[in-house]
């Protein structure tokens, strides 16, 4: 199966985007299976559950809400297509008066002037939109409830389609856990949103899930569970209450989609409900006593015969850490398949400073692991 390079979605930490063919090959050689129920079990950005959408009966989880907003719009079915692009060129074209029936919201907690190319404001908090881009992001959002006041796939489609065009005009490194302090130029282009490239009819049958892997259905059985947790990180200098805080990294992308207007805090405008360790999931702390109890117990959980887990050299559990885990979590036979990959640009940014990180292995490339295993049955 080829990747498929028309698949648009947010960036994202972690992303598998060019390893799908080595998970492909990989599951394919191990398992020998090319159709069945297959299950994405922190799906993030939707690329694995994409990719796999034709072959597989598709499951995909998370528990953010972007993810499962993606993950509905590219794998649900829609009535139609021509309608969600006619309605996407209509909200480019909102009239500019239609900022009035909105509250504001977005453009108040994080719209910025441009003041000689700085996005500080007087109260010396960056900010991540060019107000007039905040002010469509209003707009917009505003229109899409009015469109669709209900959830379903017609409006993930359009939210998908929003968000996209969001990232592109928000003034950060992909993650938003802060902002940049002058403008890039491309970050002060207009908002503009285009139709997502969906299936209007699915081949197979999938669903969209957004809950804790461990409250997933334990009666309904997958013939395999794909894997990629929240990694942790064994650099030692990096914070014991997480470092892959997804709720955390894409607060405004939740914010979007859910539109509660949250109360804020901080200079990046984070929802209160995440402050501190509040939404920290035990998978996202730097501590092996606690992601490793974690780990087996909702990889004991699972209801399958093969498991494939996403890895690499560079998180906090080492390769000896992860066998134990999947021994202790009834799993044999396992085949671990290995990958080079490329450093993401957060981390690059991070290599800049060599007094922010202290790993053992810190000068090894970075490689991507891929354990298939079986899971042993009683």
């Amino acid at each position: 199966m080829a990747i498929e390079k028309n698949m648009k979605t947010i960036p994202y930490m972690g992303s598998k985007k060019d390893l799908l063919p080595f998970i492909e090959e990989s599951i394919k050689n191990y398992t020998g299976l090319t159709s069945g129920n297959f299950l994405d079990a922190f799906s993030g950005s939707g690329r694995v559950s994409h990719y796999f959408r034709n072959n597989f009966n598709v499951t995909a989880n998370d528990m953010q809400a972007y993810s499962r907003i993606i993950n509905e719009a590219y794998l649900l079915d829609v009535d139609s297509p021509e309608k969600l692009k006619a309605i996407i060129d209509d909200l480019n074209n909102l009239e500019e008066s239609y900022f009035d029936i909105t509250d504001g919201w977005y453009t108040k907690n994080y719209g910025g002037k441009y003041n000689n190319n700085s996005t500080v404001d007087s109260e010396k908090n960056r900010k991540p939109w060019i107000d007039y881009n905040a002010k469509k992001i209003d707009m917009v959002r505003h229109r899409i409830d009015e469109l669709y006041p209900e959830d379903c796939a017609e409006k993930s489609v359009l939210l998908t389609s929003l968000l996209i065009g969001v990232v592109k005009i928000t003034n950060a490194m992909g993650h938003v856990n802060g902002y940049l302090k002058t403008w890039t130029p491309s970050k002060l282009k207009k908002l503009k949103l285009e139709m997502i490239p969906i299936d209007d009819k699915q081949k197979n049958k999938h669903t969209v899930l957004q809950e804790n892997v461990i409250n997933l259905d334990k009666s309904l059985k997958y013939d395999i569970v794909y894997v990629d947790p929240p990694y942790g990180s064994n650099n030692t200098k990096l914070s014991i209450s997480g470092t892959t805080r997804y709720s955390a990294f894409y607060h405004l992308w939740n914010t979007i989609i859910i539109n509660n207007k949250p109360k804020i805090w901080g200079r990046a405008g984070k929802p209160c409900s995440i402050k501190g360790k509040k939404g920290t999931d035990e998978l996202e702390y730097n501590v092996k006593d606690i992601v490793i109890p974690a780990t087996i117990k909702y990889m004991e959980s699972f209801n399958t015969e093969y498991l494939a887990f996403s890895y690499s050299n560079k998180g906090l559990m080492s390769e000896q850490d992860l066998l134990r885990v999947f021994k202790e979590a009834g799993y044999g036979s396992v085949k671990l398949y290995k990958k080079s990959h490329k450093v993401n640009s957060h981390a690059k940014a991070v290599l800049k400073d060599g007094s922010n990180i202290e790993r053992e292995n810190h000068n090894q490339p970075l490689i991507e692991y891929l354990f298939l295993m079986k899971k042993h049955r009683n």
